[in-house]
């Protein structure tokens, strides 16, 4: 291997590694985007659903009278929101984690193509000159 094909081969593999990386980090934007979005959904609908859930028992009940009914369907619902809201939450976790990790892998495979590359190069110039290897011209 000629030091011109080992550096066309560098590039290539460095271009193929940053075209992977820019790809991969645009997914990961989308991605926060996404849960971004629906954090904010959440709250829209949570912040316009919870007057009308409290306003629909004061009506039925009387605004002054409080009962163990009413109470417990304003905790069931606000539960319920924490739940989903702590969904999302694990869900964007789990995506930020599986990033992580294909970056990881991404990087290993790397190194390990970048090492093959040097190794194939020092073959072919131990090839081109067997006496290299013991201090020979």
């Amino acid at each position: 291997m000629s030091v011109f094909d080992f550096e066309s081969r560098l590039a290539d593999l460095n271009n193929r590694y940053a075209q992977e990386n820019a790809a991969q980090e645009f997914g990961r934007f989308l991605g926060q985007q996404r849960f971004s979005r629906q954090r904010r959904d959440m709250n829209d609908q949570f912040t316009q659903a919870f007057p009308r859930r409290t306003g629909a028992w004061a009506r039925r009940l009387g605004s002054d009278v409080r009962s163990g009914l009413m109470s417990q369907d304003i905790t069931d619902f606000s539960n319920r929101y924490a739940r989903q809201l702590a969904d999302v939450d694990a869900e964007q976790a789990a995506f930020d984690g599986q990033f992580q990790g294909g970056m990881a892998a991404r990087q290993a495979a790397y190194q390990r193509s970048l090492l093959a590359l040097q190794e194939d190069l020092a073959r072919s110039r131990a090839a081109q000159n067997p006496f290299a290897a013991f201090g020979g011209a």
